[in-house]
């Protein structure tokens, strides 16, 4: 882990953690929750109601007795861009101090929105 990962972890108090949907690899979500947690052993972590690393994370919080935040995805209301629209509201109203994104190889969009923000993005490859 590098010294811009430590201070990163430090500073976070609200994390979102991102995701591929496909993203199943559950030791490397797990590794770097309690990597978070050793560092930061007050952080919410918030994350979007979906399959995936999302859901891989959703897990480990339950398990561990940690703060979790889940933003539904409203389907019904928002149709196609409810994941997108979900992700607008953590940035918008939580304003996350990281993004924690569990990446299959795919570009997601959370991650752009977090650099566009000039919010940290820790990446890890599935």
């Amino acid at each position: 882990m590098t010294t811009q990962t430590q201070q990163w972890l430090l500073d976070a108090k609200i994390v979102f953690v991102v995701g591929d949907r496909e993203f199943d690899n559950r030791e490397a979500v797990w590794r770097v929750l309690r990597d978070l947690y050793f560092f930061r052993p007050d952080a919410l972590l918030v994350r979007i109601g979906m399959p995936g690393a999302s859901q891989l994370a959703r897990v480990y919080a339950k398990s561990n007795g940690r703060a979790l935040l889940t933003a539904e995805v409203d389907w019904g209301l928002y149709g196609t861009s409810a994941e997108a629209e979900a992700e607008r509201w953590v940035f918008d109203i939580l304003r996350p101090q990281l993004v924690i994104a569990f990446i299959d190889g795919n570009n997601l969009p959370a991650v752009k929105c977090a650099r566009h923000r000039n919010i940290p993005v820790l990446e890890v490859l599935g």
